[in-house]
């Protein structure tokens, strides 16, 4: 996470904070500041000692929440990005809303759940003296769930977005186009990032000790937060590279303009330069 901050840290004074602020800013620098503010928050109060029970299981409800928003956003956007794949199908942006409600209320059902049998621990070691949840009695079978559901929702989308990139090449005769191979990269760094870390999870959570099965947790979570703001980040890339009007068109997934930039992001579908494969300008300006 400290690399993805540096490495984009540029290309978001440019993109970000230089341009004027829509739903693609602020749904980045939410995503990407209160991941970072999470996971320094954990390891204050992980290394830190702490002597009252009550503000130490305070703690972990807090960082348990900021991990659960943090995640679904990113799912979020994610699925917004499909829906601009498929043209703005309004169905589809039915089913993916329901899925991620869905998601929402699941995970955080197995979160709450779970906090009510957590009894935190101080000083697990000489080094790590600060809140550890520990559950005397194992971990609740529902909780070794927890990461199988982002897993699932990961699965689902990877496998609507291949399925229309590849109707898409096999449509313009196998030929490269621009945003598809965008999508099909990211998707697949997206689906294979999320896969390892949920199949890691998942394994420490059936099969290690309860002091180790959390290990993965903050690692999951910052993979989340660092493959969302790379997506998003490659799309102002994209739109900008086509050659868009960069005062009036300043990134994706904005509500207010969304009809003009999903217009850009899919017009290849309809209005794509048939000599290049990609954005001509009378579609860019659509």
């Amino acid at each position: 996470m400290g690399y993805e901050f540096f490495a984009l840290f540029e290309d978001e004074v440019k993109l970000i904070w230089k341009k004027t602020w829509n739903l693609a800013s602020i749904l980045y620098i939410f995503v990407r500041y209160v991941s970072i503010g999470a996971i320094l928050f954990a390891m204050n109060y992980n290394l830190r000692a702490v002597d009252d029970d009550k503000l130490c299981k305070k703690y972990l409800q807090i960082q348990a929440a900021l991990y659960t928003i943090t995640n679904v956003t990113a799912d979020g956007v994610l699925a917004l990005r499909l829906w601009i794949l498929y043209q703005k199908n309004m169905k589809l942006l039915l089913g993916l809303s329901v899925l991620i409600l869905g998601e929402m209320i699941v995970v955080m059902f197995i979160v709450m759940a779970t906090m009510q049998l957590v009894r935190p621990v101080w000083h697990l070691g000489d080094f790590v003296m600060g809140c550890q949840p520990i559950i005397k009695t194992g971990l609740p079978w529902f909780f070794k769930s927890y990461a199988v559901v982002f897993m699932g929702v990961a699965i689902v989308m990877f496998l609507l977005c291949v399925y229309k990139c590849f109707r898409t090449i096999i449509s313009n005769n196998r030929r490269e186009i621009p945003i598809v191979t965008m999508f099909l990269r990211d998707s697949f760094l997206y689906f294979l990032a999320i896969l390892g870390c949920s199949i890691a999870q998942t394994v420490l959570l059936i099969h290690a000790r309860t002091s180790l099965s959390q290990v993965m947790m903050a690692p999951t979570f910052a993979m989340h937060a660092v493959v969302c703001c790379r997506i998003l980040m490659n799309m102002k890339q994209l739109v900008i590279a086509a050659g868009a009007d960069r005062q009036n068109i300043t990134g994706t997934l904005n509500v207010g303009t969304l009809g003009t930039v999903s217009g850009q992001l899919t017009s290849h579908f309809t209005a794509t330069d048939a000599s290049t494969g990609t954005f001509s300008r009378d579609s860019l300006g659509s």
